[in-house]
């Protein structure tokens, strides 16, 4: 609108709705003629065809030097703290939601929609962390599965100033090897990039009162690695991101994926308005190609640099309530910002005639509701509680372990935090159980007090790490080699304190007393021990990633690094011995423009003094690999007679992607990695720990694997084939064979 700031881009379809508040509106556009129409002229509802524009600029002679668009970038990097929204110390707003999944005829443009969602709610951004409440869900297939969770928010970043892009479809980024599947793409507007793309200054517009520059970029000829191309508008007066448009350019790849952002200015500081990500997966026959597309938009409505009192910050990114999808779709028609095109309306339409047609099918679609959620959420809401099967899984030493929890639901009495469990494992026939309850300082469950009781297994020298802050309980899971193992069953009673004084930040503090017996094997004197134990545990996440819905709960961690840290002091209550001992953890990435990227974890530990053999520190034998690929843990070796007092591994995996060999042959694709274990561990008195080995001389490993070396299509979905081989060169190897080889298999999502 002319003579204010009041005005909107068109979505991706052109469409759009404006508010009139001034005499006359412009429509702008970059490289074509800008209009100015009176408003009491113009009906609700019109087209608007713009002339395109030669050039806006007289002729300009450049000399060899240096890129105009190389000072406009830098000027943008130098404003990034005022106007990246991730650094903002306060941000809010309105936000709609539209999620799709349809296909597309390549022949007729004839679109068939799948998946539809939409999610109204509010965003808010406060020093880096963010929080997304979903107060209503609407979706197009019966609520026996939340959308939500097919459509991760991940997947559609909050301002493009981030050094990469990242795609992760299965959402599995833990800071560990083997269970990393992702591409980086580098981001164009970060320092560092003019070495990696070119960039040419098109054009010079002026558009809502402010001069733009208009960029485009692709990646340069002789460059290798993940790369988009595209285009991108800068503000002349703030050198402010206003638009970004880009898409990835390996045709070899399965899909294409597309990122499209537009930013309002408010204020001062420029905040997002829209954000689009598609990715496009061909669906290839004999006759034709159809395309799959996923449609990811955000909308953010009435803006503001500040965030209303009441909201806190549970660490929670998306928090999608627990009756958000009971909306109806005529009162979601009330509060949905954006009109939907004639494809879109016609979906619910259709649905809702259908169902109105058979009315039994709809009250056994409600009905099955209920069972649905139990099995995806692995717990169900009965009145005050929710019940939950979590703690059944299985396990070599107990075969089958199956048992059900119960705790408050914390979704409607945010004060009290009462849980318990109960399994039995049909191998040993010893029931186990667990309670604890807690008074909560907070409604975000970070600050609480309160007592524990629990008896169960263990695995000798076990480290636990603080966990991120679940609604439900995350059971630890038992692994055991069928080859060898040993198990302690421990009972230990207590209190603990949790507090969080800073973003990303968690600390307990606790006191107990446990026993620990051990059941399958002896060592030295040991068989039983009773101790009171003092410590404290802390765990930094950067930036971590939490979605909830409804009561499902998950982790990606798209920041690294994330760091975990125990102390503690144990004395015998049966005689003077004590210990003390340390240890902690750090999970981190480092992303390489060209080289692809690393995943390592480094761990290590002291204890020192009256130490029984139990809480020597063993936490090498970790999982072997599977057909998914590589895993944490050494795959070779008879591993559970080792302990030690001090010790320290590393494990490390540079995943090449496709930046060191990119074949021009779809079927072949090949994606190398390399992987290196080492640990190192002394025993301080071997004479106190019969038949227990240290690892002075240190475990060493080496492995070698390819993703994607086959390529193979079995109806349009692509899936790849690879092998993992490693080599264990330890100097005293205890086992049968150091040397493994595993085919690994995985479908291909890009």
């Amino acid at each position: 609108m002319e003579g204010n700031t009041d005005g909107i881009s068109t979505d991706s379809s052109g469409k759009y709705q404006l508010r009139v508040t001034s005499n006359y509106v412009i429509f702008s556009r970059i490289g074509y003629e800008t209009r100015k129409f009176l408003t009491t002229n113009l009906p609700e509802e019109f087209d608007i065809y713009l002339k395109e524009r030669t050039t806006e600029l007289d002729e300009v002679v450049l000399t060899p030097g240096e890129n105009p668009a190389w000072e406009i970038i830098r000027k943008l990097q130098e404003n990034e703290p005022d106007n990246n929204p991730l650094k903002f110390e306060a941000f809010s707003a309105d936000l709609y939601t539209k999620n799709k999944v349809f296909l597309l005829d390549s022949v007729s443009s004839r679109r068939t929609h799948l998946l539809f969602l939409e999610n109204v709610g509010k965003v808010y951004l406060k020093n880096g962390q963010r929080k997304e409440d979903i107060e209503h869900s609407l979706q197009n297939i019966p609520r026996l599965f939340p959308l939500d969770l097919a459509f991760p928010n991940n997947l559609n970043p909050y301002g493009f100033y981030q050094p990469y892009f990242r795609f992760n479809p299965f959402l599995v980024a833990s800071g560990t090897a083997g269970s990393v599947n992702e591409r980086n793409y580098l981001n164009p507007l970060k320092q560092g990039s003019f070495s990696a793309y070119d960039f040419e200054l098109i054009d010079t517009a002026y558009m809502a009162g402010d001069s733009v520059y208009h960029i485009i970029f692709l990646p340069k000829q002789s460059s290798s690695f993940d790369a988009m191309e595209g285009s991108f508008d800068i503000s002349a007066s703030d050198y402010a991101l206003t638009h970004f448009k880009g898409i990835t350019v390996d045709s070899l790849l399965v899909n294409r994926i597309g990122i499209e952002q537009s930013y309002q200015r408010v204020d001062g500081k420029w905040l997002p308005e829209t954000s689009q990500v598609q990715i496009i997966y061909p669906l290839e026959t004999k006759k034709d190609t159809t395309l799959l597309y996923f449609d990811l938009l955000n909308v953010f409505e009435n803006p503001k640099l500040e965030i209303t009192k009441g909201v806190f910050f549970d660490g929670a990114t998306k928090n999608v309530g627990v009756k958000a999808d009971t909306i109806s779709s005529e009162a979601f028609l009330k509060l949905r910002p954006i009109a939907l095109d004639s494809l879109e309306a016609r979906i619910f339409d259709e649905d809702n005639h259908f169902l109105a047609k058979h009315p039994v099918l709809r009250k056994g679609l409600d009905k099955s509701a209920g069972v649905s959620k139990l099995i995806y959420q692995k717990g169900l809401v009965a009145g005050p509680v929710i019940l939950s099967v979590e703690p059944s899984y299985t396990n070599f030493h107990e075969r089958i372990r199956a048992g059900v929890a119960i705790q408050n639901n914390l979704t409607t009495q945010p004060r009290f935090d009462t849980r318990a469990y109960g399994v039995v494992g049909l191998q040993d026939r010893v029931f186990k159980y667990g309670i604890e309850a807690n008074v909560l300082i907070t409604k975000d469950r970070y600050n609480k007090i309160g007592f524990y009781h629990q008896k169960d297994l263990i695995q000798p020298g076990n480290v636990d790490y603080l966990q991120a802050n679940y609604l439900m309980e995350d059971f630890p899971i038992l692994t055991f080699d069928k080859d060898g193992y040993r198990v302690d069953m421990f009972q230990k009673t207590g209190v603990n304190l949790y507090f969080k004084p800073v973003p990303f930040t968690w600390f307990r503090l606790f006191a107990e007393n446990e026993n620990r017996d051990a059941i399958n094997y002896e060592v030295g004197s040991f068989n039983s021990n009773s101790r009171r134990n003092y410590g404290m545990q802390f765990r930094f996440a950067n930036k971590e990633i939490f979605n909830r819905v409804g009561l499902v709960e998950y982790l990606v961690n798209t920041n690294f690094p994330i760091v975990s840290v125990n102390v503690m002091q144990s004395s015998d209550l049966n005689s003077d011995g004590s210990f003390w001992s340390v240890d902690g953890e750090i999970k981190h990435q480092i992303r390489w423009k060209k080289l692809g990227y690393d995943v390592f974890s480094l761990t290590g530990g002291l204890v020192n003094g009256d130490v029984p053999y139990t809480y020597l520190y063993n936490t090498l034998a970790g999982v072997r690999e599977t057909i998914l690929g590589p895993s944490t843990g050494f795959q070779a070796g008879n591993l559970s007679n080792y302990g030690a007092n001090v010790y320290f591994s590393l494990n490390y995996t540079h995943y090449f992607g496709r930046n060191l060999f990119r074949s021009k042959v779809k079927f072949f694709q090949p994606e190398p990695f390399v992987t290196h274990r080492f640990a190192l561990g002394k025993i301080f008195n071997k004479q106190d720990y019969a038949g227990v080995q240290d690892f002075s001389n240190g475990l060493k490993e080496v492995g070698l694997g390819v993703n994607a070396l086959l390529r193979i299509k079995v109806s349009s979905v692509y899936f790849s084939l690879g092998c993992y081989t490693s080599y264990n060169y330890t100097d005293h190897f205890d086992g049968k064979n150091r040397f493994r080889v595993r085919p690994t298999l995985r479908v291909d999502t890009f």
